[in-house]
């Protein structure tokens, strides 16, 4: 490695003590292991099972049916479409200003934290927004964080209660508080920072609120941000709708009438039903909108109405398998490139791994913190939206 063996020992001392925003997301989400085998822009494909419908127990010797579904597995993709550097540049001169007063090891150590911190924010941010637009549901009322009133946990009930109706195992689930829900958590519901009973201060050290709390393990983000809501007025179904109530619940809402933009990520309701659906393909003038999997849980006649929710801040509850991270660190030729020296550093909070490059100037060299990712709702059913 040469030359970069003098500043990778800043590297591990920045990681080991990284400075960040809250990071919720990154630890939780599913990682992929397919992530290292495909370039950039190459779709990953995440294989999810599947089963026929139920049918009368046969009895005989004949030769079982196939499933009315024609594969076993179904596939949803993702793709790694984020391929992002922080540069660090050594100047020979500053070097030497820095060697002499006997600062340069922790103005290294403050770069390199810098420069994790950028990348792992920048996925955090893209996890929290693929949660907000992928959910299924939501609940609560907008413009109200979830545990503004002490004593109240009604928030993870109703939580609970979408992921038990959308069928998600109720292992692995976790809840992404925003920084407004966790400010009220932590405020207003100070026992759950009571080691004794609930989780282990060592756990909360590590950005887990609560290991076990109402069937979540709580985590916050600084990822989590306000989402403005479209300005659809008077939108009526212009067919009806098929709810979960009567047969294979419909997703796709045909709308007529009305005006103003409908937005992937808002939540809307229809005249008669309580349930809050989250959008995921919106509309900018009458035509088809489409929820998120698995659909309207009530059927609706053609003319009912439907109400574009106001705007909001989410958090997000989701059993873990449903929202997906891949990421690895950049490929380069075997024949190898410019670079003076690269390692790898992970990061004990996050499970990043970044690539840390040094690459050659005049009189300057560079180094070059890296990382790839991408992310995907793989499940929106197992996704739950807290308004806030």
């Amino acid at each position: 490695m040469g030359v970069l063996d003098d500043y990778i020992g800043h590297a591990w001392e920045a990681v080991e003590n990284l400075s960040r925003e809250t990071v919720g997301f990154i630890p939780a989400a599913y990682k992929s292991t397919s992530a290292d085998k495909v370039k950039f822009g190459q779709e990953i494909q995440i294989p999810y099972g599947i089963v026929g419908d139920m049918v009368d127990t046969p009895i005989g010797f004949a030769v079982p049916t196939a499933q009315t579904n024609t594969d076993s597995l179904g596939y949803v993709s993702l793709v790694i479409n984020k391929r992002k550097t922080v540069p660090i540049d050594i100047d020979g001169e500053d070097e030497k200003g820095l060697m002499s007063t006997g600062t340069e090891a922790d103005v290294r150590r403050d770069q390199f934290s810098e420069a994790f911190r950028k990348i792992a924010n920048a996925m955090e941010a893209d996890l929290a927004s693929a949660g907000t637009l992928g959910a299924s549901r939501a609940v609560g009322t907008a413009g109200t964080s979830p545990f503004n009133t002490a004593g109240d946990f009604t928030t993870f009930a109703l939580a609970q209660d979408v992921l038990d109706h959308n069928g998600a195992s109720p292992s692995d689930r976790v809840m992404i508080l925003s920084t407004a829900a966790k400010t009220d958590l932590v405020g207003k519901q100070g026992t759950v920072f009571n080691a004794n009973q609930y989780g282990s201060a060592d756990a909360r050290m590590w950005g887990v609120i609560n290991e076990n709390m109402y069937g979540f393990t709580v985590r916050s983000s600084y990822g989590l941000t306000k989402h403005t809501a479209g300005t659809g007025t008077a939108y009526v179904l212009a067919a009806a709708v098929v709810g979960a109530d009567t047969g294979d619940a419909d997703t796709d809402l045909s709308l007529g009438t009305g005006s103003g933009t409908i937005l992937a990520g808002d939540y809307v309701t229809l005249d008669g039903d309580t349930n809050k659906y989250i959008v995921g393909t919106g509309i900018a003038a009458p035509g088809t909108a489409s929820i998120n999997a698995p659909g309207v849980r009530q059927s609706a006649a053609i003319s009912t109405a439907l109400t574009v929710g106001s705007a909001y801040t989410p958090s997000i509850g989701f059993q873990k398998n449903a929202i997906v991270l891949a990421t690895r660190t950049p490929f380069y030729p075997n024949a190898g490139d410019g670079a003076l020296g690269r390692e790898y550093v992970t990061d004990p909070v996050s499970g990043i791994t970044f690539e840390i490059a040094m690459y050659p100037g005049q009189r300057k060299t560079q180094i070059q913190v890296s990382a790839c990712w991408g992310v995907k709702v793989v499940n929106p059913r197992h996704v739950v939206t807290m308004l806030g």
